[in-house]
C-alpha cells in the first residue's frame, strides 16, 4: 500500500503494535513497538485495531488451554 504524506513523496516502513487480547475480546496493554514511517501512522493502525473491538470471545476450550485470560498478540502493518 502507498501512502502520500505531506511533501508528495512516497514512504515506505513499518508499524509494529503489541498488544494483550483478552478471552472476551478486549485490547489491553497495546504498545507501539516499531514505527519507521512517522507522520502519525501508528495512530492510525492502532485505531484500526481498536476500531472492531471487542473481538469475538474465545471457545472455552481455548481459555482452558491457554492457562490465561489472555494472548499476546504482535500485529505489522507494512507500507510500501
Amino acid at each position: 500500500m502507498l501512502l502520500q504524506v505531506q511533501d508528495k513523496k512516497y514512504r515506505s516502513g513499518k508499524v509494529v503494535l503489541k498488544f494483550h487480547l483478552t478471552y472476551d475480546g478486549h485490547i489491553t496493554d497495546m504498545k507501539v513497538i516499531k514505527d519507521n514511517v512517522g507522520d502519525g501512522l501508528a495512530l492510525v493502525c492502532q485505531k484500526a485495531v481498536f476500531a472492531l473491538a471487542p473481538y469475538p470471545r474465545w471457545p472455552e476450550e481455548q481459555i482452558h488451554e491457554t492457562n490465561s485470560n489472555y494472548r499476546v498478540v504482535k500485529y505489522i502493518f507494512n507500507y510500501e
